[in-house]
């Protein structure tokens, strides 16, 4: 593990999950939510099971391990994204990636509540920023939905607690089997709720946009950005790996410009100045926590890390 994996990682992250929320909205013109949910994990977690054989050797789980990917699946993919993607037929898929914003806020409380770790000044002032971002942005008029958009903190609330813990649960060594197993523990709960909800009912003629829209969430928004959110879930701090959903509004926002048409005024451009602000200081905060996983580095990233830091 090197720093510069982490900036790989975390960049990717970054753009890619940003990107996803615009894929969304262009998905669900044919494909109802939860069904396009459902179908994007099955397909995604059934490759990364194949590639796991691969690389990790004859797959094999307790039936703790199950529970435990059961769990991390349903909070992270099934609160957390099915949400997102229902909440995406009455709101912005630039409002969507905004409130996913609460994230880095509820990390840092439970990662408090549950793991008693002490936040520093920068950090939260980092999350002020951020939170100012949002606000300021829901405040700049317009219809806003406020059952779609208290789903959407509400499921970011279940992804922050479901990261917190698949970091305590998660096996060491087999990193592609547990990714595997959340994403079809997931597909199969969406599938249900997609049935009891009625949507097989509501699905579309598919276009091109639709089918590229799926293939690029299944191969780039689940295979890559989920493998790498959980390599780094593993690897780096929680306030660190947060920061993206400080980043995915911005890009969120940016694409439902140019792709969607969503409308982006002076508001917003302050907004997103002040969203992009709170990641510089969430980054670059020394903090205790930081601090302690760095010293978990081999000795050369360490000293590298450190000396960035001073």
């Amino acid at each position: 593990m090197d720093i510069r994996r982490v900036t790989a990682a975390l960049g990717g992250l970054y753009f890619i999950w940003g990107s996803t929320f615009v894929a969304v909205m262009v998905g669900i013109r044919s494909v109802p939510p939860l069904a396009l949910t459902s179908l994007r994990y099955g397909l995604a977690g059934a490759l990364v099971l194949v590639w796991a054989r691969r690389k990790e050797g004859p797959l094999r789980a307790s039936p703790r391990g199950l529970l435990d990917a059961s769990i991390a699946g349903f909070g992270m993919l099934v609160v957390g994204t099915g949400t997102i993607a229902w909440a995406e037929q009455r709101i912005s898929s630039g409002l969507a990636a905004l409130l996913v914003a609460t994230v880095p806020l509820w990390t840092v409380v439970l990662d408090r509540l549950v793991n008693g770790v002490r936040i520093g000044l920068v950090t939260w002032l980092g999350l002020g920023a951020g939170l100012f971002g949002v606000a300021l942005l829901l405040n700049g008029g317009g219809s806003v939905s406020v059952v779609a958009s208290g789903a959407v903190v509400l499921a970011s609330l279940g992804w922050a607690g479901a990261s917190l813990y698949a970091r305590r649960t998660a096996p060491g060594g087999r990193p592609l089997t547990t990714a595997g197993l959340q994403m079809l523990t997931a597909a199969g709960l969406l599938a249900v709720a997609s049935l009891a909800g009625g949507e097989y009912a509501r699905f579309h003629a598919l276009t091109f946009a639709v089918g590229g829209a799926f293939a690029y969430l299944v191969v780039v928004g689940s295979i890559v950005a989920f493998l790498s959110y959980t390599w780094l879930n593993a690897n780096a701090p929680p306030a660190l790996v947060s920061t993206y959903a400080y980043v995915n509004p911005a890009v969120a926002v940016l694409l439902g410009w140019l792709l969607l048409g969503e409308h982006v005024g002076a508001r917003t451009a302050v907004a997103g100045l002040a969203i992009l602000a709170s990641v510089v200081l969430i980054v670059t905060a020394r903090s205790p926590r930081a601090r302690a996983t760095v010293l978990q580095f081999p000795a050369r990233v360490r000293e590298a890390a450190l000396s960035r830091a001073a």
